[in-house]
């Protein structure tokens, strides 16, 4: 009885659970300075956080190791995802955000032309 409970609720939650539709890959370039223009080792980033939406709605960021420099988001719904990172140092310092890359995932077709009545 108690295996069957178990095996009605992993099943429940698998399809509570959404299947990934695509993945967007994200890559950047490691920053080798600070602010002030002084050196940046790659030794002093800690880690990368990086700031989404879907459709313009913030959701959880994600932070990757500093040792990273491209990170798969696997996307659940045909959307608008945009991205933006930041590069936290072992001190945990906070960079300025980066320039914000999208991708639509949703793209619709065109509409039907030449449509009449007779």
């Amino acid at each position: 009885m108690k295996r069957a409970v178990l095996t009605a609720l992993a099943a429940l939650l698998a399809l509570a659970a959404p299947a990934a539709l695509a993945a967007n890959t994200l890559t950047w370039i490691a920053p080798t300075q600070r602010t002030d223009g002084s050196a940046l080792a790659a030794s002093e980033i800690a880690k990368y956080r990086i700031a989404w939406t879907l459709d313009g709605v913030a959701q959880t960021n994600i932070e990757v190791a500093g040792t990273l420099l491209t990170y798969t988001h696997s996307v659940t719904a045909l959307a608008k995802y945009c991205y933006t990172m930041y590069t936290i140092d072992t001190a945990g310092r906070v960079s300025p955000a980066s320039a914000t890359a999208c991708k639509d995932t949703g793209v619709k077709p065109k509409a039907a032309t030449g449509v009449t009545v007779a």
